[in-house]
């Protein structure tokens, strides 16, 4: 069926941006190693693609967008795991845990702060993306002109992020205290790959024509 094909597709894109990080982590071949990084910017094109296509579909039929609803389904995905791995965590290192070790990964802040799993900032930067993607929605949604498409202005809004991204990454390279930490993991410096997740789902959802 279209569905079942739809989550092929997204299982094979999936595969390859798994294949893109490992690249980027092993020496096997240097092309391999340079193009590796795009792996989790194709993983955040595909979390605004898929989180910005549930909230459409949830605006379309119901007519509005329920935040706690929302947030409570991404918890009970996400969380129990993790905060059964950060908690194994924490009696590993009990002998020398300390708060300020500690606080990043309770809070999903690794994209800022490094802590016992600051590799995990990626999923650092979902998790902030998904209390600031309802949000902006239903915001946009409230003020929407009466009669109008509430997110017509989107397109706009997902350049001007994009913009805005770029040259604060610009600036952080500039910068005298610039490092790698810096410029590649803080959200404020990623919101760039997912909102064009979003734009494509925006497209998908509203403006399918264009889209093809």
């Amino acid at each position: 069926t279209e569905r079942a094909s739809a989550f092929r597709e997204r299982d094979a894109l999936r595969a390859v941006a798994i294949l893109l990080v490992l690249g980027a982590h092993m020496t096997y071949h240097p092309a391999w190693i340079r193009v590796g990084w795009t792996g989790v910017d194709l993983f955040f094109v595909l979390s605004g693609y898929l989180i910005a296509g549930l909230l459409f579909k949830e605006h379309r039929s119901a007519g509005r967008i329920q935040l706690g609803r929302f947030l409570i389904r991404r918890g009970f995905k996400i969380y129990p795991l993790y905060y059964a791995m950060v908690i194994a965590t924490f009696a590993y290192y009990w002998h020398e845990l300390t708060l300020q070790k500690a606080w990043p990964d309770l809070f999903f802040a690794q994209s800022y702060v490094m802590g016992y799993w600051h590799h995990f900032w990626s999923l650092a930067v979902e998790e902030q993306f998904y209390f600031i993607l309802p949000v902006a929605f239903i915001a946009l949604a409230k003020f929407a002109r009466p009669g109008r498409e509430p997110f017509a202005r989107l397109p706009l809004y997902c350049a001007a992020v994009a913009v805005a991204a770029l040259a604060l990454r610009i600036t952080s390279l500039i910068t005298p205290e610039a490092a790698v930490f810096r410029i590649i993991k803080p959200g404020h410096l990623r919101m760039d790959a997912l909102s064009f997740g979003v734009l494509l789902a925006y497209f998908e959802h509203y403006r399918p024509a264009a889209l093809r």
